[in-house]
Formats: structure tokens, sequence, C-alpha cells
């Protein structure tokens, strides 16, 4: 670490943070630092924490608690890194600003690969995240993660588990790499930059009815769903459309459902993937309204 000059006290600055040369111990987040502010905040205010440090370390813990009884706002206009987040309220946590949130594998020799957990409630990523390993969201039933803003995944793999819903509402998302959905629901109407293998998920295009693009390969398995909703003719807002902008492999199911009382005419016709590279019958099976 590089340090400024030592202040007045002798104590040595780095950042926001001042570090003591005498005895005593420094708050670390290892083990978990929890917002502690039933208002919105500044996420690099030391006070804001517990114990009072604020994250931004490759082996920092996050929790986002019960401490909050309304939505609230969490800032940061400077980059920081951490190697796990949790979200654990009904009420919405999101976390803004102009700076990064980085998501990094601890340096212990048996390194910790970096995660998100939503046990409840939505939650929101307003700024944009960085994976800088292989990474995880574990999103419990009736859950949800949104990201908002830009998600770059660096060429890694972000793993979806639990029965929770992730989404993905940006349109510049960047940096390749891979989403594996094992399980809950992968939807939104952004842009993935990067491939998708639904391995026992569902893809659910838009945000009923819309739009998801994925940048890349789409690969569905024998335990994976594409969901289509269909309410109209119109491509992208009367119905659902995954454009995959690379091959495209389906097994498994697509799942038709009908929205807002719309009644298929005879001659409607409705194209619900769009492809640019490859489109593989994998042994797909249809599922829907009679």
């Amino acid at each position: 670490t590089n340090y400024s000059p030592a202040d007045t006290k002798g104590n040595r600055v780095t950042g926001f943070r001042v570090v003591s040369r005498g005895g005593g111990s420094t708050p670390t987040c290892t083990s978990g630092c929890s917002w502690n502010s039933s208002a919105s905040g500044n996420w690099n205010l030391d006070g804001n924490w517990t114990p009072s440090t604020f994250p931004n370390e490759i082996d920092h813990v996050v929790i986002f608690g019960p401490v909050i009884t309304e939505s609230r706002t969490i800032f940061t206009d400077s980059p920081v890194t951490v190697n796990k987040i949790t979200f654990d309220n009904t009420f919405t946590y999101a976390i803004a600003g102009t700076g990064n949130i980085n998501f990094a594998a601890t340096s212990a020799t048996s390194a910790v690969l970096p995660s998100m957990v939503v046990q409840q409630g939505t939650h929101e990523f307003q700024v944009r995240v960085n994976l800088n390993a292989n990474a995880t969201a574990d999103i419990a039933s009736g859950a949800t993660l949104e990201f908002v803003n830009r998600l770059n995944l660096g060429g890694n793999t972000l793993t979806q588990t639990g029965d929770g819903t992730l989404l993905v509402n940006n349109s510049f998302n960047t940096g390749s790499g891979t989403i594996v959905n094992s399980g809950g629901i992968l939807g939104g109407g952004g842009k993935i930059g990067g491939d998708v293998t639904n391995s026992g998920g569902t893809t659910a295009p838009g945000n009923s009815a819309g739009n998801l693009t994925v940048d890349g390969n789409y690969n569905q398995g024998s335990d994976g769903t594409l969901a289509i909703e269909i309410g109209g003719t119109e491509a992208g807002v009367g119905h659902d459309v995954l454009n995959v902008l690379g091959d495209a492999s389906l097994a498994g199911t697509l799942s038709i459902s009908l929205i807002d009382g719309f009644t298929p005419g005879g001659g409607n016709t409705f194209k619900v993937l769009t492809e640019g590279g490859e489109l593989t019958d994998a042994g797909l099976t249809l599922l829907g309204p009679d």
C-alpha cells in the first residue's frame, strides 16, 4: 500500500482512512462489515459500518441487513473492491454512484471466489459492476438482484444459483465471459456481454414483454426453459424476444404463456428467438396454451 506523508499526530493517511502507528488493532471486514445506518449514505465513511471501517479490500465481506426500514441508496463515487456482498432485507438497497464495485477472489492460499447473496427482497446495482474472477449469485426464492448499470464479466463466469431472479437491464455490458443459470430466472431487457448457458433455470426475456440480448452464444440444456410471454404481435413490445448474436442451441423446454388477455388470431406468427449464427434444435419441447 502506498501511504501519503504522516499528519501532525504521526498517523499515516491512506485514502479516506487514518491508520495509527500506535498499538491496538485496526478493524477489518474479513468476517463481515454491516451497514449500520437506517438512512441512505456514503459507502466510503467508516462510521456507516460496523465495525467502523468501510469495506474496500479483496477479502472484505459486506452485509446489508435489517437496519433499514424503508428503501435506501448507498453511494460510492470511487471504486471499491470486495469479495462478497449479502443483501438481507425486504426493503431495497440500491448501490449507486459514479464509482464501481469490483468483485475479487481473496488472497488466501485457497482463494475464496467472489459472491453475491440475496436472502430476501429486491436489490439493485445502479453502480457499474466488474468481475475480477469467477463468481456466484445465490438468489433465494422470491428475491431479485438487478443490474441497472454495466455488468462487466471480464472474461469470467457468473453462476446463478437459487430459485430467485437475476435481471440484466442495461444495454452496454462488456467484457465477454459467461453467465451460467443453474436455477432461478434470468431476465431483463438489457444486453448480456458474453455467452449464456442455461443448464437448469429459466431464461425470461424482457420485463413483460420485451427483449433480452445475448452478445455471444446461447446454450440451453435439457433441464433449462426459455419462457416467452405473448400479449401482442409486435416483437419486443407485444411479445418477448431472445436476441442471440452468436450461435443458439436449445434443448429443454420452450414455454409459451399468453398475457394481457391476448388471443392469437389465425395466421399470426411470432418470432421469439433471433440468432446471428447457427441455430440448433437439440431436442426442444414446446409447452404452451392449447
